[in-house]
C-alpha cells in the first residue's frame, strides 16, 4: 500500500477556484497564467517532514509567447520557471530526493539512451518509493502524460506519467521524470489533460509557490511490466554551467543540444556523507563499477567515445534543423558498453574480449554483443569523424562496405 497525503490544506473554495482557472487556461492556450495562491498545507506523511507552501509575492510577467513560454522585453526566452526566483551563491540538497532503501541501481548522468545522449541520472527501483524535494525551491512545473510502450510480444501499452520541476535559484533547477502519482495539492494542480509521447516545456503548468526541502511531490511504483523500466529520472539544470564537447559549436547553437551542454550531476549537491549513500548505488542490483560515476563530458575527442551525429555541424543551418543523433557511446553502470546507433544498441559484455574503455579507442576497433549475435565495427578519422557499420553475427576482419560516416 501507498501512503497518501493527509487533509488539511486546501479549502474546497480554493480547490474550485484552481479546478476552474486550469480549465480555463486549457481553453485558451495562450491565456496569461494567473498568480495563484495556495494555502498553507500541512500534510503527514511517513518518512516525510510536513511541506510548508507558502504563497511567492506575484512578479512582473514577462510577455507570454507560444504555449507556456515566455519573452522579454527583448524577445528572448524566458523560462517559465524563474517567475518568483532567487538568486542564490550557492544550492545545497538537505534531503533525500527518494528512500534509498528502494533504489537498486542508479545510471548517474551523462547517459546514453539509444542512439542519443541524455543529462539524466536513471535511478533504479524495486519497491514503490516517494519522491521529495531535496532543496527548498521557488516554482514547481507539472506536466501530465502518456508514454508509449512496447512489451516484451510487441504490444503497444501506454503508461500514465507525471513529470516534476523544481526552481531552486535563478540559475538552478531540476526536474523528476517518470513519476506515476502526485501527492497534494500538486495533484490538483497539475493539468488535467494529458499530452501523448511529449514532455515539452509547452505542455507544462508553471506556478510560483515556496516548496520546502522535504516536501513530498508524489511517488514512483514498482509495476514490474515488461517493456518499461521501473524507476524515475532525476535531472538538474545549471544556466551557468557549461560542459565540454568534442565540437562545443555544435552544442551552443543547435536546440535541444543546451539540455547537456548545461546539465549537472544533482548527486554532487549533497554533502559528502549522503553522495556517498548515493554513488554506493551506482551500478545495477547487484552489479557495481568501481570508480564509476557522473560523467558531464562524455566525449573525448580523438576517441569513439560519447556523442556523434549523422550529418557534418554546419554553423550556417544547424541553429534551424532537427538534431540527427547517430551513435552514443559510454559505459553503463550495470558494467556493459552500450554502443547506440541508428538500428539498436549493442551492449558488450566486460568479460567479452572486444570491451574496451571507449576513451581510450582510437583505431579501428570490432565490438561484439554475445547476447544478440550482433557486432560492431567503429574506425576513427581524425578528431571529428568516425567509419562504423553495424550487422548480425561476429566481428569481421575489416570494415564492411556497408559502413556510414558519422560526425562530432
Amino acid at each position: 500500500m501507498l501512503l497518501v497525503s493527509c487533509g488539511g490544506g486546501l479549502s474546497g473554495a480554493d480547490i474550485e477556484a484552481t479546478v476552474e482557472a486550469r480549465i480555463s487556461e486549457e481553453k485558451a492556450a495562450k491565456a496569461t497564467v494567473e498568480a495563484i495562491v495556495i494555502a498553507r498545507v500541512e500534510s503527514t506523511v511517513k518518512a516525510a517532514p510536513t511541506p510548508t507552501l507558502t504563497p511567492i509575492p506575484k512578479q512582473p510577467h514577462p510577455e507570454l509567447a507560444s504555449g507556456n513560454s515566455k519573452k522579454n522585453n527583448e524577445g528572448s526566452y524566458v523560462h517559465p520557471g524563474l517567475e518568483g526566483c532567487v538568486e542564490k551563491d550557492s544550492v545545497l540538497f538537505t534531503h533525500h530526493a527518494t528512500d534509498l532503501n528502494s533504489v537498486n541501481g542508479i545510471y548517474p548522468g551523462i547517459v546514453t539512451s539509444g542512439n542519443w545522449l541524455k543529462p539524466n541520472s536513471y535511478v533504479w527501483i524495486d519497491q514503490d518509493t516517494p519522491i521529495y524535494a531535496p532543496s527548498d525551491a521557488t516554482n514547481v512545473g507539472l506536466l501530465r502524460w502518456i508514454q508509449y510502450y512496447e512489451s516484451e510480444s510487441g504490444a503497444r501499452q501506454e503508461r500514465l506519467q507525471f513529470n516534476v520541476q523544481l526552481q531552486l535559484s535563478c540559475d538552478i533547477r531540476i526536474y523528476f521524470g517518470h513519476v506515476d502519482e502526485l501527492a497534494e495539492p500538486f495533484k490538483t494542480l497539475a493539468p488535467t489533460v494529458a499530452a501523448i509521447q511529449v514532455t515539452s516545456i509547452g505542455n507544462y503548468t508553471f506556478i510560483p509557490m515556496e516548496i520546502k526541502a522535504g516536501t513530498l511531490l508524489g511517488y514512483a511504483h514498482n509495476q514490474n511490466v515488461s517493456g518499461a523500466a521501473d524507476g524515475f529520472d532525476f535531472v538538474m539544470s545549471n544556466s551557468k554551467k557549461v560542459n565540454q564537447f568534442a565540437n562545443q559549436d555544435r552544442y551552443l547553437i543547435q536546440g535541444d543540444l543546451e539540455n547537456l551542454l548545461r546539465a549537472e550531476c544533482p548527486f554532487d549537491y549533497y554533502p559528502e556523507s549522503m553522495r556517498k549513500e548515493w554513488s554506493s548505488l551506482f551500478g545495477y542490483r547487484d552489479i557495481q563499477t568501481i570508480g564509476y560515476d557522473c560523467d558531464m563530458s562524455p566525449d573525448k575527442i580523438g576517441t569513439i567515445a560519447g556523442g556523434w551525429f549523422q550529418s557534418p555541424h554546419d554553423p550556417e543551418t544547424d541553429g534551424r534543423t532537427v538534431i540527427d543523433w547517430g551513435l552514443s557511446i559510454r559505459i553503463k553502470s550495470d558494467g556493459n558498453l552500450n554502443v547506440g546507433h541508428p538500428n539498436g544498441t549493442l551492449k558488450v559484455d566486460p568479460t567479452d574480449s572486444t570491451f574496451k574503455d571507449p576513451k581510450t579507442v582510437t583505431t579501428p576497433s570490432c565490438f561484439y554483443d554475445s547476447r544478440s549475435n550482433k557486432f560492431g565495427f567503429l574506425k576513427p578519422l581524425g578528431d571529428m569523424q568516425m567509419e562504423a557499420a553495424f550487422g548480425n553475427g561476429s566481428c569481421p576482419p575489416k570494415m564492411p562496405e556497408n559502413s556510414q560516416n558519422f560526425y562530432r
